[in-house]
């Protein structure tokens, strides 16, 4: 039996993956020369592609039909792209997908789509991503907000009291505090908040006290009961710096033989400032004033449609457009025009659009560059913005046009988020027939490497054999 050489079987290995490649609708690249072998029994430079194309042709007494269209698999956005994506569309530093499942890895990556799962828990977990991240953009804060549980920092520091269902009960007889600190970066107004009730037999009403550094700043007679507490609140002036906090009961009395004695419960502590801090992300979500607006439901429904569309990396259709405005008035009658507008957004992150990155293939360069529905080929920066990097390239001969990559082995173009999981770092190598092939990181750093010229934007890691009219590397 005729041994075949390994040099043989290699050649007959790339011309059929140069076949796939071409089937998938991404490799564009030049003719094999007329020594090469052929695939499936065909003439060198024919693919299953033009086979299929002609038996549809003959098949239909000469009268063309459009090519069949290749199924891909749906991108996830895996967690550092989730991340990178929110971070662009909302202008927030949160990462929330920090606390999500690590993504599964295939073949060393953990961005390939066939690893890239979704579960019902995960599902939760871009809801409550969804909830913080439009919140965080969204919503004008304080400029100094300090939120303190009671119960929760009397049991971690130690302090005197009992538990008590929403709060913190503090020692009967008085003499005990609740004490924390707080650093205020600026000068601030701040008015402080408190949650709390009591009781008394035979004494008086308790008392409660708010002292910071040292000066009592709030002073009240407690007369609602724990069962019924109410917010207590004083305003007072705050200097830049550390400072140090404290909840007293001044007269507090506990007589057990007598059966005469008071209580204190505190419940939750805020302080905020009086200076409002607006964040990045209303300028970007609010392109127009909805207040100053003749017409406000359409200032509305131009931000909803245009963050729609930076969400779905490609221009919404009409119909999208008009399902998520009526979501927004749907909710803006019970909720108010800018809670919906939280909400709605919301509901565009967790839409499939958002989450996926689908390819849609397509028949030929014309209809790849004329298509407005296909996510990874309409708008490739859009796609890279998910990671802010694009995946590592091989050199090709002829490359194929920009944003017209389909996927190979199964998964969707590497835009982006490249990360090597495993596998040791292997330094470039140069090859005869395909020039240098690139390095391979064995960090989970991202891989931050454009495409220049000469190079595929399709994120393979294969490169085509070059022809004798060629250029190598």
């Amino acid at each position: 039996m005729a041994h075949t050489s390994p040099v043989r079987l290699l050649e007959r290995f790339e011309a059929r993956l140069l076949a796939t490649l071409v089937v998938a609708g991404c490799y564009q690249g030049a003719p094999a020369s007329a020594g090469d072998d052929t695939t499936e029994g065909g003439p060198a430079g024919s693919t299953g592609a033009s086979a299929s194309g002609d038996a549809s042709s003959s098949s239909s007494g000469g009268e063309e039909l459009a090519p069949p269209v290749i199924p891909e698999p749906l991108h996830r956005l895996n967690r550092l792209e989730y991340n990178n994506t929110v971070r662009d569309l909302l202008g927030v530093t949160l990462a929330p997908a920090d606390a999500f499942p690590p993504d599964n890895a295939t073949e060393g990556f953990d961005n390939l789509a066939d690893g890239l799962t979704l579960t019902p828990s995960q599902m939760d977990l871009y809801a409550l991503a969804a909830r913080s991240v439009v919140e965080a953009a969204l919503t004008i804060v304080p400029r100094l907000s300090v939120h303190v549980d009671a119960r929760a920092l009397a049991e971690a520091t130690g302090q005197g009291g009992t538990a008590f269902d929403w709060g913190w009960s503090m020692p009967r007889g008085g003499g005990g505090a609740l004490s924390f600190s707080i650093v205020a970066e600026a000068d601030e107004t701040v008015t402080a908040s408190i949650l709390a009730g009591g009781d008394a037999l035979g004494v008086p009403t308790p008392e409660m006290g708010l002292v910071v550094d040292g000066v009592e700043v709030g002073h009240w007679v407690v007369g609602a009961t724990p069962t019924s507490p109410a917010i207590h609140e004083a305003s007072f002036a705050l200097a830049a710096g550390p400072h140090d906090v404290a909840v007293t009961f001044p007269n507090g009395y506990d007589q057990p033989a007598e059966n005469i004695f008071n209580s204190l419960v505190v419940g939750p502590l805020d302080l905020r400032s009086a200076a409002m801090t607006v964040p990045p992300g209303r300028a970007i979500v609010y392109v127009c004033d909805p207040e100053g607006s003749l017409d406000p439901a359409t200032c509305y429904r131009t931000m909803i449609t245009r963050f729609a569309a930076r969400a779905y990396r490609r221009p919404l259709d009409p119909d999208e457009g008009e399902r998520l405005f009526a979501l927004w008035q749907q909710l803006s009658a019970g909720e108010g025009p800018d809670e919906a507008l939280k909400l709605t957004l919301r509901a565009a992150l967790l839409s499939a659009h958002f989450l996926y990155r689908p390819s849609f293939a397509a028949a030929d360069d014309e209809a790849r560059a004329g298509s407005d529905r296909s996510t990874t080929t309409s708008s490739p920066a859009a796609s890279r913005t998910s990671s802010g990097a694009a995946c590592p390239t091989t050199r090709s001969p002829t490359p194929p046009p920009t944003g017209a990559c389909g996927p190979t082995r199964g998964s969707a173009p590497r835009s982006g988020g490249c990360s090597r999981i495993r596998g040791p770092t292997r330094s470039a190598r140069a090859s005869p027939r395909s020039g240098s092939r690139p390095a391979y990181s064995a960090s989970t750093t991202p891989i931050r490497r454009s495409s220049p010229a000469g190079t595929s934007p399709c994120g393979r890691r294969w490169s085509a054999r070059p022809s004798a009219s060629s250029p190598t590397s």
